[in-house]
């Protein structure tokens, strides 16, 4: 593929985030929404849970399709159908980059990143997590292209002695 075509070609990007409630990360996502190229990205949304839309008139009225795992009991066979609809739908939208807000959105891209079509992953933490939860992005955090973090104990977790392997890192201070 030649470089120009590479350039002019749009990349479909989704985000894939809990829900769209009036929060502080939910509304980074609606300032990176409103400022995005859309001459080079598509973007569009996933949510995990159908509640707590606060932003999505927003969203509307900026043309980005939003979409839902349709998420409700936390059972197990509602968990499967969960994973099962997340990996139908990336096979539907074949997004290039999938951005995961936060940790149960890291989980289930992480996790079910071998059974989807080829994408750069990343993922983002910004509060503090039980010590089963940090357990658990430690171990699938390898799955991620790019980590973005703005807590300082996720940051030292990220670049601990317990995962060796270097990966990048974004934090507001610096990146390794």
């Amino acid at each position: 593929m030649s470089y120009s075509l590479i350039r002019t070609m749009i990349i479909p990007i989704l985000h894939f985030i809990d829900a769209l409630g009036a929060g502080g990360t939910e509304l980074q996502l609606v300032y990176l929404l409103e400022h995005l190229d859309r001459t080079r990205f598509k973007p569009s949304v996933l949510t995990t849970y159908d509640h707590f839309r606060h932003y999505e008139p927003t969203l509307k009225s900026l043309d980005v399709p939003i979409y839902s795992l349709h998420h409700s009991e936390l059972t197990v066979a509602n968990r499967g159908r969960v994973l099962q609809r997340y990996v139908s739908l990336m096979w539907q939208l074949k997004p290039k980059i999938v951005h995961c807000w936060l940790h149960y959105p890291n989980l289930i891209g992480q996790s079910m990143r071998f059974f989807c079509p080829p994408h750069k992953l990343i993922t983002s933490g910004r509060a503090e997590l039980s010590p089963r939860a940090a357990r658990l992005e430690a171990l699938l955090s390898p799955m991620n292209n790019l980590r973005i973090v703005n807590n300082k104990n996720l940051i030292l977790a990220n670049n601990s002695k317990r995962n060796p392997k270097k990966r990048k890192t974004l934090n507001r201070m610096s990146t390794s």
